[in-house]
């Protein structure tokens, strides 16, 4: 399937790949869990085609940053690229060889740097795909 609505339909999700990256963590009820609201507007020319999307985010919960429940982490991307960078990524990010132990915000006594099926490598992967595709388009 190629048509313009499928790919429009496609790149909306890639997006959303961006926006779970950066908004959603792992708590102790959801591996997912959305941590800030979003409103997604799809604007269709006349013939009823989808052409234009914009997406409002709101409410993110900020003191996850620096303060999460035990047992529980902080935004997803942290450890994404910490799981996945590859060395050139991590040179230039000043990361070395650190892991998510190696940070206060994400290493602390009490926090789970681990989250039962998230493999955070292939997210990472999954997020600069997406990246990459928005760009194109």
């Amino acid at each position: 399937m190629n048509s313009p609505t499928f790919l429009f339909a496609s790149l909306v999700l890639e997006a959303n790949v961006i926006l779970e990256a950066f908004g959603n963590a792992c708590t102790v009820t959801n591996k997912n869990s959305s941590r800030f609201g979003k409103f997604i507007e799809i604007a269709f020319d006349k013939t009823g085609t989808a052409c234009n999307a914009k997406v409002e985010t709101f409410l993110l919960e900020s003191t996850r940053l620096n303060k999460q429940p035990t047992g529980e982490r902080s935004f997803h991307i942290f450890y994404e690229i910490l799981s996945g960078a590859y060395e050139n990524e991590r040179k230039i990010c000043y990361l070395g060889n650190s892991t998510a132990r190696d940070f206060k915000m994400t290493g602390m006594p009490g926090l789970s740097n681990h989250c039962d099926g998230i493999d955070d490598a292939n997210l990472y992967n999954d997020l600069m795909k997406s990246k990459c595709l928005l760009i194109l388009f």
